[in-house]
């Protein structure tokens, strides 16, 4: 079983990896010149995505270490 922490820290490779995949839409749709309106959408997604990382990597979102008191 893994512990609170590395769930944790698999959970933000997570959404890395897709923010990864919705940057490279991004990427794709801009390149393209086309779907201007996905390509905003997903920008609102991705800065979601980044905010959320942003605040579970803060050391005040890691959860406690096992057997700590």
């Amino acid at each position: 079983m893994k512990s609170k922490m590395a769930q944790h820290i698999q959970a933000q490779q997570d959404l890395a990896c897709s923010l990864k995949g919705i940057i490279e839409a991004i990427l794709v749709l801009d390149d393209q010149g086309v779907a201007p309106d996905a390509v905003t959408a997903l920008l609102n997604v991705a800065l979601d995505h980044v905010i959320r990382l942003n605040h579970n990597l803060d050391v005040v979102a890691l959860p406690e270490e096992e057997g700590a008191a």
